[in-house]
């Protein structure tokens, strides 16, 4: 599989918790639970069950940046890590954060990197909503 997103995570299902319309599948990647929020046709579609393998993707423009204790939020995927690089760009930054040893990439601000006071080495979440995490098989 050939995609654009920077973020690709090798997982399998544990849970399936179906909705009327949504449905929230659970992926351990590699120890780190993702929430993912999809449509009750795609886990059909795509004859998905617990146990199976799968990826989720999630575009860096879709991860956000928080730091600091104790964040209250509607977003189901937390990802607590350590940051390792920030590529500074013109208008936009990359921030890569190390999440029990998978990477996370998110897009954002320069602005943002400044305001949060984000450093290399420094501790950062990647915030993601269940709805950005596409599940992809094969």
């Amino acid at each position: 599989m050939k995609i654009s997103a920077r973020n690709i995570f090798d997982g399998k299902i544990v849970e399936i918790k179906k909705g009327v319309t949504t449905s929230h599948v659970l992926i351990d990647a590699k120890g780190q639970i993702l929430t993912a929020s999809i449509t009750g046709e795609s886990v059909e579609g795509l004859g998905l069950k617990v146990g199976d393998a799968v990826k989720a993707v999630i575009k860096a423009s879709d991860v956000l940046v928080a730091v600091g204790p104790g964040l209250k939020i509607s977003a189901r995927n937390i990802l607590d890590g350590k940051i390792v690089e920030i590529r500074k760009g013109v208008t936009t930054s990359h921030v890569r954060i190390d999440v029990k040893g998978q990477i996370v990439t998110a897009s954002i601000t320069g602005e943002s990197v400044e305001d949060l006071g984000l450093k290399v080495g420094g501790a950062a979440s990647a915030v993601i909503k269940s709805s950005d995490v596409l599940v992809a098989i094969g």
